[in-house]
């Protein structure tokens, strides 16, 4: 995937400019720019119509983002989300600050590639660096339902549009803007709970009751991890579909995502100042140069299509191989189309949020209880160097995990005590 996680303003702040670079749910389309609009407009009611609106627009303006007075806060999401989106700028007002609400659709995504003329690919984004210097919050809502909306985009182009993008991500990370995004690749969408592979009655109760999870439970979970893990300097993960990952981690900043941003968090730079809901995830960059050995993602979905066998070689922090048994052309395409910093080992990242269980055989998600998920690529929301204007990121379901001499994850268990 292009933009997911690349910078933490990226999904607020450059909704023009990168409105082609979409997660890895997304798929092709076909036909005119306004068909595609119009089909767009059509797209399914919010799956969250009948949740308590009110209660998690205050969940999220107070505790994750907690927003205070006089702060100005950018708002972005889809038409189908308005009434939500509503509800956080009135309750942004309720704490006597100030929202912007911006809104778009994959139709405007769409069109605002495909009809608009390559030669503005390289423009900078001149608007989208004026907001980035005005906000001090930004909260963002998944909106997308079409997989691969621009998968028929060459990848050249989303390349020269990320590029193009850097300088706004870079004054993003200068500002320390907070941000809170609520979807997390896991936004009850048809899409989502097929590639997820539980079915969409089941994916709503998940989403709502990971988002509320308790903080206060996910961050005693994660300092447990974080302690085990503080006190080891080699990490290895495994798994029987043939991955085996070494990495270095001593002495590494480990941070803990709960869902809500402390005053510590804060303090803690570009890392702690994100939240993406549902939350439940423990992060850190390894040590540079030190990635060795190979890691095999079973299944994955990327612009549409199914993945089968994605393997990527490391030796010394970087990729040294990446091929797919089937359905990786759009995805290697994309990866050989983008620049410097693609092929850097990017961070280990591992799930534990107690209300979102998934199978192991499932491509999974970032927060799943048990979960880990590696990649490579731009690295800078984790508290990483590399800038690079491509990510691709998987999740291993059923791994096992070593810090030192002890087993931290036993065959996808968290294992705490």
């Amino acid at each position: 995937m292009y933009a997911h996680r690349i910078t933490p303003l990226l999904s607020i702040a450059t909704l023009l400019s990168l409105a082609a670079c979409a997660p890895d749910d997304d798929s092709a389309t076909t036909g005119s720019a306004a068909e595609e609009l119009a089909a767009a407009d059509a797209a399914p009611a919010s799956a969250l119509a009948d949740a308590n609106m009110g209660g998690l627009a205050e969940r999220v303006v107070v505790q994750s983002a907690r927003i205070k007075q006089g702060e100005k806060v950018m708002i972005s999401g889809g038409a189908r989300d308005l009434a939500l989106l509503e509800e956080l700028a009135v309750q942004v007002r309720r704490v006597g600050a100030f929202p912007l609400l911006i809104l778009s659709s994959e139709g405007l995504d769409r069109r605002l590639v495909v009809d608009v003329p390559e030669q503005y690919d390289t423009q900078l984004p001149e608007l989208d660096l004026a907001l980035v210097q005005v906000f001090d919050v930004g909260i963002s809502v998944d909106y997308g339902e079409t997989p691969g909306l621009n998968a028929d985009v060459p990848p050249e182009r989303m390349m020269r549009r990320a590029e193009a993008a850097r300088p706004v991500m870079e004054a993003a990370t200068r500002r320390g803007a907070r941000t809170v995004n609520l979807g997390n690749d896991m936004y009850p969408t048809v899409a989502n709970s097929e590639r997820l592979g539980v079915g969409r009655e089941q994916l709503q109760p998940m989403f709502l009751a990971g988002v509320g999870a308790d903080p206060a439970v996910i961050q005693a979970r994660g300092d447990s991890l974080k302690q085990l893990l503080a006190s080891a300097s080699e990490l290895r993960i495994t798994h029987p579909n043939g991955t085996d990952l070494r990495v270095n981690i001593a002495g590494r900043p480990i941070q803990v995502s709960d869902g809500a941003i402390s005053p510590e968090d804060e303090a803690a730079g570009v890392a702690g100042r994100s939240v993406w809901l549902p939350a439940g995830e423990v992060y850190f960059t390894p040590v540079g140069g030190s990635a060795t050995g190979r890691v095999v993602a079973e299944r994955i979905r990327y612009m549409g299509d199914w993945v089968e066998g994605l393997t990527m070689d490391f030796a010394q922090g970087r990729l040294t191989s990446i091929t797919a048994r089937t359905g990786g052309d759009r995805l290697l395409a994309a990866y050989n189309a983008a620049g410097q910093g693609k092929d850097q080992f990017a961070l280990i990242d591992f799930g534990i949020n107690p209300a979102v269980t998934l199978p192991a055989t499932s491509p999974g998600t970032w927060v799943a209880d048990g979960f880990v998920s590696v990649g490579i690529g731009n690295d800078t929301w984790a508290g990483g160097t590399n800038q690079a204007a491509f990510g691709q990121f998987v999740h291993l379901g059923g791994a096992t995990v070593t810090a030192g001499d002890r087993t931290i994850i036993d065959a996808g268990r968290l294992v705490l005590q």
